[in-house]
């Protein structure tokens, strides 16, 4: 897991003890077990683990040590609840209606019921829209409906506009899984995956009244479409490829150049989507965190974001999984969530007995770093305003940012970091303190 260069081949060496992980429940993936294998963990039952990869009872979360991780955030699936997640994003939308460009509208059936009906009444004759259970994942019931569909006020299903005007490749709908990491929610650290997911429907795109029921041309969920008779696996056969129904973002990012479409442009709105959907959830993830350990950097959370582009190229958030299917069903499964968990694991980093040897490295390189630059400062000051919980919470972030494999930081970033304050519900002291940090240049020994 953690990479041998000159300046952390010291640390390699020093690893005197095994690493372990625990998992809960069934034994998951091929993809996760040689991820974990490849970083040098061995799986154990006992409580000597590192990492819990699973979720963990109430119980391992308040006996949990400094250095012990799990990958999901207490209240996490509050955010993958559709209706939870609706209900902030709805709230941060009308107070930022032209930030928040990229959520449908949406209305709960319990609570928006009489709304929508009078926006269906008004609605033109071809609307569509589609019905989502608030609790489920994989296209399970899922549905366009249309003027003449009847509905009840039904708390367990939302009602969201439907993007009629998707952007087709070969005359195929898509959506785009992205990969999505936070590491901490107080300060705030997300980072988002350079590779991930382009799933396609496997019918041909069409909006005619006979096909509103036709899974396999509205539905871009690999679930759903597995299932279709069109659908092709992609396994790397280069001739296969570009008719297969899952690509990888390397290959879309290939086709839109084919196309003249500039891509770095269209992913670049896409982390800001990404960005301002997790600033909306913070909330609820942070209510939850910290109240189960009293450590705060016991959890990481792997996100699958998908996301919609129509055919102007605007990004638009159809949900948020937690736990997205790391299911290594074709060769490209298989490289892209191989690495991209081997990158997880070396990104959160553990801490273990070497932790202590790798932050007086990590100073030292700082140093080294701003040796030249630190004439004008007064380190005594910096030193008297913050306490070692602050420093440490510094060197977490600093230490992820050396360790990001594939994995690209939307926050904290040094380049726009002061551009996404005005969304946070309330400021937080330490995404203020790290703000901080960056603006003035980095300046600070730590």
């Amino acid at each position: 897991m953690l990479q041998e260069t000159r300046s952390q081949q010291f640390l390699v060496e020093q690893i005197k003890k095994p690493l372990y992980y625990k998992l809960q429940g069934q034994v998951p993936f091929k993809c996760i077990l040689s991820a974990f294998e490849a970083a040098g963990f061995e799986r154990i039952d006992e409580e000597n683990w590192l990492i819990y990869w699973g979720l963990a009872s109430k119980e391992t979360l308040k006996e949990m040590k400094k250095y012990q991780k799990t990958n999901h955030f207490p209240g996490c699936w509050s955010v993958g609840r559709k209706d939870n997640l609706w209900i902030h994003l709805s709230k941060v939308k009308r107070k930022f209606p032209t930030e928040y460009y990229f959520i449908p509208n949406t209305y709960l059936l319990q609570h928006d019921f009489e709304r929508f009906e009078g926006v269906r009444e008004c609605a033109p004759k071809k609307t569509l829209w589609i019905k989502k259970p608030v609790a489920s994942a994989r296209g399970n019931g899922i549905k366009l409906i249309n003027k003449k569909t009847k509905l009840t006020a039904d708390k367990r299903y939302l009602v969201m506009d439907y993007i009629s005007n998707p952007h087709l490749i070969n005359n195929f709908k898509y959506d785009l899984r992205v990969y999505v990491l936070i590491t901490s929610i107080d300060p705030l650290r997300v980072y988002m995956y350079k590779d991930g997911l382009v799933r396609f429907a496997t019918q041909e795109y069409s909006l005619k009244s006979s096909d509103i029921k036709k899974r396999f041309i509205h539905l871009t969920n690999f679930s759903v479409n597995k299932q279709s008779p069109n659908f092709i696996a992609n396994n790397q056969n280069i001739e296969q490829q570009v008719k297969a129904s899952k690509w990888s973002h390397k290959e879309y990012k290939q086709q839109l150049a084919n196309q003249g479409i500039n891509h770095k442009i269209l992913f670049k709105s896409i982390e800001d989507v990404v960005l301002k959907t997790c600033i909306a959830a913070e909330p609820l993830l942070l209510d939850r965190n910290g109240k189960t350990s009293e450590h705060k950097n016991n959890y990481f959370e792997l996100f699958g974001f998908d996301i919609l582009i129509d055919e102007t190229l605007k990004p638009w958030l159809l949900e948020v999984n937690v736990s997205p299917s790391l299911n290594s069903a074709s060769d490209l499964d298989a490289q892209i969530k191989t690495k991209l968990i081997s990158d997880m694991l070396h990104l959160i980093g553990v801490e273990y007995h070497y932790k202590k040897a790798f932050r007086v490295q990590i100073k030292k390189r700082l140093y080294e770093r701003n040796i030249n630059e630190i004439q004008s400062i007064n380190s005594r000051n910096f030193r008297q305003k913050v306490n070692q919980e602050d420093l440490d919470v510094m060197l977490q972030s600093l230490e992820e940012q050396l360790r990001l494999g594939q994995f690209k930081c939307l926050y904290p970033n040094k380049k726009n970091i002061s551009e996404f304050d005005d969304f946070f519900e309330y400021p937080r002291f330490h995404n203020k303190l790290i703000q901080k940090y960056f603006e003035d240049g980095s300046n600070w020994v730590i």
